[in-house]
């Protein structure tokens, strides 16, 4: 897949504090170069003092990149709050990552 703008993506949140909050999903609205995706999600998160419905995914490995092969490729990620501003940001999930 050449770009990942517009997709529906899911994520399995490693460290949800409950199984309602254990999956949430979204659409990429971003990405750079295969190794960053800014995600709209559809509910608002909290972490720490910050809420918000978007959300920085990195690979959870340095060399890894967001390139799914099959409909089945899933990505271990790291999630980042992010204003919508891009001003602030606070550190919020480890999860899977796959398209929907």
């Amino acid at each position: 897949m050449d770009t990942l703008r517009g997709s529906s993506i899911r994520i399995s949140i490693d460290n949800a504090s409950s199984q309602k909050s254990k999956y949430i999903s979204g659409t990429v609205i971003y990405e750079r170069h295969g190794n960053k995706l800014i995600v709209k999600l559809s509910e608002a998160l909290q972490s720490g003092k910050m809420r918000s419905d978007v959300m920085l995914l990195t690979p959870q490995f340095k060399k890894e990149r967001f390139i799914f092969d099959t409909p089945k490729t899933e990505i271990m990620i790291n999630g980042t709050l992010i204003s919508e501003d891009d001003e602030h940001q606070q550190p919020g999930i480890r999860g899977i990552l796959s398209l929907n």
